[in-house]
């Protein structure tokens, strides 16, 4: 029923493109009327199944009362009906409750009740910053201290990091080179095939950025509304900016261990919108076929074809073999706080320059 209603709806907003003045604005609103149609439909059909479930429940126990006194045997296959069907409604609860109490399967849990449903909200309770220590040793629950504590915080963690132009030189000298034609592959435009890809490897499951719509319903909608997604991304890549929605980002700060009074035990995660990721795997399969030939082999994590247990067998290897001819070896292990966090996107680009990315692939990955 779903479904068939949303095909109506798209096909008439389908004949709207006209009246804006570029696709990724006829897209952003369109994503705005997908979210509030999907609202309007959600609120219906949870009164819909609420009064179901409220007429089920007083069939069986209206069933139940007559079986006390009476021995029908149709009374009895109407009751195992009315429970089957009642089943088959509070399951469909539970799929929701699930996703918010974070449990994977029913099988984690007991079975539904008051407090399965509540688990919800006693997740979200546990993400809530009640308190921070200031730098001064402090411990505020003030709202604008502990705003301005984190901003400063998070401003100081991910400020570029000034590089010595000297070092960056000899860094980047001798670096190997992509070839003419896997440069002019790289930058060739993004086929609808590539992005259909990119729109199944997906991962489900996961929270919907900005614009509120899964990953999940750009599987499942995607024969439907990727054409004309397509012809946004195009558009995105030609003009050399994304759509708004595509630019920004829900923050949401998820409790590490330790004390969670200290900020830097709070990791922030940045909530994208699906689009985004969409053609960010378009992108990023594009650049997995050429990582082989530009990182080097001892570089086995992230690379196709390789694994990161064949470094963790060769410093066994290396170790047995000191052992055995009596050399004296050590292992030194290196680690930056928050790495990824500081990389300087400028420093980054550059590097891929160095690599030989061409301009129209980096313009891309830039948004």
């Amino acid at each position: 029923m779903f479904c068939e209603r949303f095909l109506l709806f798209w096909e008439k907003w389908r004949v709207t493109k006209g009246n804006f003045d570029s696709l990724r604005q006829w897209w952003e609103v369109g994503k705005a009327q997908i979210r509030v149609f999907c609202q309007q439909y959600t609120a219906l059909s949870r009164i819909e199944v609420k009064e179901t479930i409220r007429a089920l429940e007083q069939d069986i126990k209206s069933i139940e009362l007559k079986l006390l006194t009476e021995n029908d045997p149709g009374l009895v296959m109407n009751l195992q009906d009315k429970r089957h069907e009642l089943k088959s409604f509070l399951h469909e609860r539970v799929k929701g409750a699930l996703i918010r109490s974070r449990f994977a399967t029913l099988n984690d849990m007991d079975a539904p009740s008051a407090f399965f449903f509540n688990l919800g909200q006693s997740t979200l309770q546990r993400k809530q910053m009640v308190c921070l220590r200031l730098p001064d040793g402090k411990v505020s629950t003030d709202d604008s201290e502990m705003r301005q504590h984190a901003v400063d915080f998070y401003f100081a963690l991910y400020k570029a990091e000034d590089c010595d132009p000297l070092c960056t030189e000899q860094l980047l000298h001798g670096l190997p080179q992509l070839g003419p034609e896997q440069r002019v592959a790289l930058d060739s435009d993004i086929t609808l095939q590539e992005l259909s890809t990119a729109v199944m490897q997906l991962s489900t499951g996961r929270a919907p950025g900005i614009d509120g719509l899964p990953s999940e319903f750009y599987k499942h909608f995607c024969r439907y509304i990727g054409e004309d997604f397509y012809e946004v991304v195009c558009e995105s890549f030609h003009e050399g900016s994304l759509p708004v929605s595509c630019l920004r980002a829900v923050l949401s700060l998820l409790p590490k261990k330790g004390d969670l009074a200290l900020i830097k035990n709070w990791r922030p995660v940045a909530l994208l919108c699906a689009e985004y990721k969409i053609v960010s795997k378009c992108l990023s399969n594009r650049l997995k076929e050429y990582l082989g030939l530009l990182v080097h082999k001892d570089q086995s994590y992230c690379v196709p074809d390789r694994s990161i247990v064949d470094n963790l067998f060769l410093v066994t290897d290396v170790l047995d073999i000191c052992k055995l001819s009596d050399v004296n070896v050590g292992l030194l292990s290196l680690d930056q706080e928050k790495a990824f966090d500081r990389v300087d996107h400028q420093y980054l680009f550059k590097t891929m320059k160095a690599f030989g990315f061409g301009d129209v692939f980096l313009s891309e990955l830039s948004g």
